[in-house]
Parts: structure tokens; sequence; C-alpha cells
């Protein structure tokens, strides 16, 4: 039998995750989280375009492809990173959009060495792929897309004041 949570774990529990050393953590979950939650729509939007409304499969690809693009961007800038700044809002989907590409250019590069170099069977080394540019797409969107281009040269002057009346 499972003992009942007490109110004194359960906020033991969250004071670890309101810890700031454990945010980091968090926010990679929400983002793998969204990753996940798009891809399952995409396949979703891709099944209904081409089985029930009868679409050619590439336009119903591309459709599907462009609708998840925005719905990661516009899901991880709001929801896993807080960002609500509109300002800095195309460059910053310029930014996701480049990293998306190098990303399917580094996928293809790394999945012909581990399947044909080290002999890896193509599912497991799709697996692998994903989880290594997902890590580095994580930390590249964490700390330039969607941190640094929000505090570009419009924001400056604004962040500069601030620190004088803190100082």
């Amino acid at each position: 039998m499972v003992a009942p949570v007490s109110i004194t774990s359960a906020n033991n529990f969250m004071l670890i995750v309101k810890r700031e050393w454990f945010q980091p953590f968090i926010l990679f979950v929400k983002y793998s989280l969204t990753g996940t939650i798009v891809t399952l729509g995409e396949l979703y939007l891709l099944y209904f375009l081409v089985d029930i409304s009868k679409w050619f499969y590439l336009p119903a690809s591309a459709l599907s492809f462009g609708l998840g693009l925005l719905a990661s961007f516009f899901l991880r800038k709001l929801w896993v990173f807080k960002n609500d700044d509109w300002h800095d809002t195309f460059k910053q989907f310029g930014w996701y959009s480049f990293i998306l590409v190098i990303n399917v250019c580094f996928n293809i590069a790394l999945m012909f060495w581990l399947v044909d170099f080290l002999e890896l069977d193509y599912l497991l080394a799709q697996f692998f792929s994903g989880i290594l540019l997902g890590i580095l797409s994580f930390l590249f969107n964490k700390t330039v897309t969607f941190h640094l281009v929000a505090k570009t040269a419009t924001n400056l002057p604004k962040a500069l004041e601030e620190l004088k009346h803190k100082t």
C-alpha cells in the first residue's frame, strides 16, 4: 500500500522546484514538452490532411511543418521562456528558424556518421541525434534567441537607466 502524500512533503517538493538551481531543469522539461506536443500535432494534422482531406502528401507535410514551426516558436517564447517582448519577435523567429535549419544539417551529418561509420541502427541513431540536437538547440534558444536578442540596442538605454538607479 502506498502512503498518502503529506502536506509537508508536498511543501518540501515545491521548495525544491522553486530553487534557482532547479530552474534550468524545469525550463528544459517545458521545452521538451512543447516539442512533443507540437510534433504530435504536426503528425495529426498531416494524417488529417492526407488521409481524411485527401491532400497530396507533400503540400500537406509543408503546411503541417510550417504550422508546427509557428506553434513551437510561440509556445516556447511565451510559455517556456516567458518572453513577452513583441518588439524583437521577427528577429527571434529568424534565429529560431536558423537554428532549425542548422539542426537539420547536423542531423543529416550525425545520422550518416552514426549509421555508416558506427553501424548503429538508424532508429537508435535518430534517437541519439535528436537528444543531442534538442539539448543544443535548447541551450542556444535559451541564451541567444529568447534572451540576448530581446536585450538588443533598442532596450539597452532602458537597461542602462535601470542599472544607474540600482547603484
